[in-house]
């Protein structure tokens, strides 16, 4: 049985290794991922069916000050991925350990 660090551990993983894959992200890029946000869009009703949307906060390119920039992202891949499920899992134990 795993601790709850060790869980936490294991979903961050999981969630960084699914958004870097899956995103086609370079570097750091990962790392912009706001929990508040995945938070959001993972409990929207109003987002279609099948994807998941993964924001980044931060500047980009040709944008002004911070902000969201909505990627969207398959919630099963093709090979079997489960996006959805592994976002949802980090999420969950994150909110067990208090942070919202």
């Amino acid at each position: 049985m795993l601790g709850r660090k060790e869980q936490e551990l294991i979903s961050m993983l999981g969630a960084y290794v699914v958004i870097a894959f899956c995103g086609s992200f370079h570097g750091n890029e990962v790392f912009l991922a706001g929990m508040f946000g995945t938070t959001k869009y993972l409990r929207a009703t109003d987002i279609p069916i099948g994807t998941v949307i993964v924001p980044l906060l931060g500047r980009f390119k040709g944008e002004t000050g911070p902000r969201y920039h909505l990627t969207p992202l398959v919630a099963v891949t093709s090979s079997g991925i489960q996006v959805k499920t592994c976002l949802m899992r980090l999420v969950d134990v994150k909110m067990a350990r208090g942070y919202v």
